[in-house]
């Protein structure tokens, strides 16, 4: 039963901040025990008192979404260890509702990847953030991963890790991001879980973190990768770590926090399913590069204007326009040369 999981937050002392017909709140469920969650989409989970009070103060001020989506507000996880966050995020993804957890702990990564172990399709991590740490992921865990994706590095800071040899590890640098953000959508869209630290947000916007560089990801370009992620099918949880709210004076890492959660939550309300191995809606497009002998099978979305790759073995990978033009003039992406190499 859930609510041997979850502790229940007071569903008044957020409608008291807005609760008009216009409001986030009015079409946000509150967990209660016994209820049932199944009919619910994404799921919003605390794991610190503190940080999960201030987050859901600022989330609660916002508007409601564009489009229509089961949002369940289920409250505060009742313990932090590994274990049982791992059972919590299966549990949730067995009922194929996206887990949104924020006050996180150093578990939660592992958590993410054990809760995916029996999810079918390819096991794929993201990490948004400027160095990761050392003992961010167990060795053993990373083993279980086909794909782990690193966004918003910075080369002068990160060290690398055990699992930085991984066969499947695709790294979008800072300077790419900042210069080609669209380059991370295939990236975000490919991921079972995200992991979202608060050390990659530029200080001056987000300061309730442990570091002091300014040359990171700015607010705008934060909310740009949630509204990505929130086209991506096949995502189970969403993390944000390194929130130190004892830090957070005015609130205003929380605020910016509270707006990408709503972001993500916008997109994902007007996302359509998108099937490209259905081929309906499909346009394909064939490019023979001769220097390298390699046939690749693009294929278009119509009504998204989204591309993927479709491998010899009928995966659907995808990627860009930039990824099938360059393709064209006959030359490889990073990313079509890892996938083919």
């Amino acid at each position: 039963m859930l609510q041997n999981w979850i502790r229940p937050v007071n569903r008044e002392q957020f409608l008291k901040i807005r609760s008009d017909e216009q409001a986030l709140t009015a079409y946000t469920t509150f967990f209660q025990a016994d209820d049932p969650i199944e009919h619910h989409t994404v799921a919003l989970i605390g794991l610190n008192e503190v940080a999960s009070l201030k987050i859901r103060s600022q989330l609660y001020q916002f508007n409601r979404l564009s489009g229509k989506i089961n949002f369940i507000d289920l409250g505060l996880a009742r313990n932090l260890t590994e274990e049982f966050l791992t059972g919590l995020l299966t549990e949730l993804s067995q009922s194929k509702i996206t887990s949104i957890v924020f006050g996180t702990h150093d578990h939660i990564l592992n958590a993410q990847i054990l809760s995916n172990r029996e999810v079918p399709g390819t096991k794929s991590l993201g990490i948004v953030d400027v160095a990761p740490e050392h003992n961010a992921i167990d060795d053993k865990h990373a083993k279980l991963l086909d794909k782990i994706v690193l966004i918003g590095t910075q080369k002068h800071l990160f060290n690398h890790q055990p699992w930085a040899h991984h066969p499947g590890l695709e790294v979008i640098r800072m300077g790419i991001l900042k210069n080609e953000i669209l380059e991370s959508e295939p990236a975000l869209r490919d991921c079972q879980a995200i992991s979202f630290s608060i050390r990659s947000l530029n200080k001056k916007e987000a300061p309730a973190q442990r570091n002091i560089s300014n040359t990171k990801i700015s607010a705008y370009e934060a909310c740009q990768l949630m509204h990505f992620l929130g086209f991506n099918e096949k995502l189970n949880s969403i993390a944000f770590t390194h929130y130190v709210p004892e830090l957070d004076m005015q609130d205003m890492t929380a605020h910016l926090i509270a707006q990408m959660i709503w972001y993500y939550l916008d997109a994902r309300s007007l996302s359509i399913s998108e099937k490209p191995e259905e081929k309906q809606d499909v346009q394909e497009y064939s490019v023979i590069l001769d220097q390298f002998d390699i046939h690749i099978s693009f294929i278009k979305s119509l009504s998204s204007g989204k591309w993927w790759i479709r491998t010899e073995s009928g995966n659907y990978v995808p990627c860009t326009l930039k990824d099938y033009e360059l393709a064209r003039s006959n030359m490889l992406s990073p990313r079509v040369f890892q996938l083919f190499s």
